[in-house]
């Protein structure tokens, strides 16, 4: 009876093992939430590259994801500017282009900055967007 009961519990360990094995290999082979865009790569925990603009990229799906900056103009360098005691406005600072010549404008004195919005704001040309 010792080898019949031994042979037994040898069999229940085994069909332990191999239901944990079997267990161990589904869960290994369902995807995970497919990652769609840079918001939910750096929820999932992946970091962001330093970059501009940042990137991210999925290690499962081996994808990178490009960080999409929706208000570019508040970090061009041209600034809404007017004119404390007159009626002026105007843009003023220093263009950024990838290929030619930098243009910059000085504003005059007397010229405090002004906020700007994606309602109002200066475009690449120096012209007041509204």
């Amino acid at each position: 009876m010792d080898n019949l009961e031994t042979e037994s519990k040898e069999h229940i360990i085994m069909g332990i093992i191999i239901l944990i094995a079997i267990v161990f290999t589904f869960y290994l082979n369902v995807p995970s939430e497919s990652i769609t865009n840079f918001e939910e790569c750096i929820a999932a925990g992946n970091p962001a590259m330093e970059s501009y603009p940042r990137q991210c990229r999925d290690p499962i799906s081996d994808r990178t994801f490009v960080e999409i900056i929706d208000d570019w103009w508040r970090l061009d360098d041209i600034n809404l500017m007017e004119h404390e005691s007159e009626d002026l406005i105007g843009c003023f600072g220093c263009s950024q282009p990838v290929n030619g010549t930098a243009m910059c404008v000085d504003p005059i004195f007397g010229m405090v900055f002004i906020e700007e919005t994606a309602e109002r704001y200066c475009n690449e040309d120096f012209e007041i967007i509204e």
